[in-house]
């Protein structure tokens, strides 16, 4: 038997807001457990926001290629973490969201 699919266009509005504030999905899942206690999983969330042809959480911050050769450079020269290049980036006046 076929699961039933779960009904989250009431939240649509609610969840767009929250994609807007840039907000991770895992969050945006948390948040409706704890707002509305609306239990769905990263693929349901994934596939409504497909279907209502919400940008993807990947495609709101693009960056600069001078960006993109910190990154690297701070990768491999430095052995860096993710979270620790994100802070040597913003410390150095780059404006990168939490993705």
């Amino acid at each position: 038997m076929a699961r039933l699919k779960l009904n989250i266009n009431c939240y649509q509005a609610y969840i767009l807001c929250l994609i807007e504030q840039q907000l991770l999905y895992e969050e945006i899942i948390k948040r409706l457990q704890y707002d509305f206690d609306v239990d769905i999983s990263f693929r349901t969330l994934c596939n409504r926001l497909s279907e209502w042809k919400a940008p993807s959480q990947y495609s709101i911050f693009e960056p600069s290629p001078q960006v993109k050769a910190l990154i690297a450079w701070f990768f491999y020269n430095i052995h860096m973490t993710n979270t620790n290049i994100l802070a040597n980036l913003r410390s150095l006046g780059y404006d990168i969201p939490n993705l």
